[in-house]
């Protein structure tokens, strides 16, 4: 008879070989993703849980911002781009039917109007919305 404790070590390592493996293919796959990238062109790592997009174009924007190619006064941020966003999708919803975002939520399930709601909140003010509302 085995006891609990082996069983424990047993399954914790069976997790680690399976993210040592998907690690290893997800490493191999990055690889083979470099070599076909052109000259100039790099892969990065954003944040998750719904901010990825944000995170990548801001990091993207702060790139060419260190290099002189943007003059801003301040730094690009999820949230920054969210909340601009969702006033250049206000102007959108409110004057241009038939433009590229019109017609990229046609497609959508849901309406434009009912995104522009909360786009401009990021995973994080929606996390802490919601212990606050458990509270």
């Amino acid at each position: 008879m085995s006891n609990k404790n082996e069983d424990q070590n047993c399954n914790f390592e069976q997790k680690q070989s399976y993210k040592d493996e998907e690690k290893k293919e997800l490493n191999q796959l990055l690889e083979i993703l470099r070599k076909k990238l052109p000259e100039g062109f790099k892969i990065g790592a954003a944040v998750g849980k719904g901010d990825c997009f944000f995170d990548s174009v801001a990091q993207g924007l702060n790139e060419l911002k260190d290099k002189g190619l943007i003059i801003d006064s301040k730094g690009f941020i999820v949230k920054s781009l969210r909340e601009s966003y969702k006033q250049y999708a206000q102007q959108v919803d409110q004057s241009k039917e038939g433009s590229w975002l019109d017609n990229a939520f046609k497609v959508e399930i849901e309406e434009l109007c009912e995104y522009i709601l909360r786009v401009e909140f990021t995973a994080e003010d929606i996390k802490n919305a919601q212990v606050l509302a458990q509270k």
